[in-house]
């Protein structure tokens, strides 16, 4: 089962980082504040990076660091429901700024714009909130987004291992439902 989102609400522009609502009728975004345009499919292929940072970098390492602190043996496995799309927003904020080689505390001041603007009348998530308003786990969040992207390499082997399983199992599960789609 792919977890990406299917019916996504919103788009974030990766130069300013204005997020409008999504438009699924165009071929193009194009940013309503600075005019910036990237097509839709590239736009998706960063926020499927973005996703996947979240998912399985933020997500599924917070559970398994969690496991691990009590028994060095993780026996058991997850299936996390996926957090709201505008984790995904700010990862897309923090993955522009890393290629871009913004400051930390510009990227946190972008994180908490999105949440300033017309978005919050959809926010109805506490843990996004407080993840925006405490410096340490946002500072955390920050740091494994990019651990992620840089292959894990700050995790301890049996976290890695854990989280290279739910990996796996997803892609097979998303190979599995493409199969199905593809049935007569």
């Amino acid at each position: 089962m792919n977890h990406y989102p299917q019916n996504r609400q919103f788009d974030i522009c990766i130069r300013c980082q204005t997020v409008s609502k999504f438009n699924n009728e165009e071929k193009v975004f194009k940013c309503p504040h600075c005019d910036f345009s990237i097509k839709y499919a590239e736009l998706e292929s960063l926020l499927k990076v973005s996703f996947n940072s979240v998912y399985f970098g933020y997500q599924y390492r917070e559970i398994y660091e969690s496991v691990y602190e009590n028994d060095e043996d993780i026996y058991i496995r997850f299936a996390l429901e996926p957090v709201n799309e505008l984790y995904y927003l700010i990862a897309t904020s923090v993955i522009s700024g890393i290629v871009g080689n913004l400051a930390y505390d510009f990227i946190k001041k972008i994180a908490r714009n999105i949440l300033k603007k017309e978005i919050q009348v959809y926010i109805k998530d506490e843990e996004l909130v407080e993840l925006l308003d405490d410096d340490e786990e946002f500072r955390k969040f920050y740091f494994y987004i990019f651990d992620y992207l840089n292959g894990l390499k700050n995790v301890k082997p049996k976290v890695k291992e854990a989280i290279e399983d739910e990996i796996r199992v997803d892609k097979s599960m998303e190979s599995m439902d493409k199969k199905e789609e593809n049935r007569p």
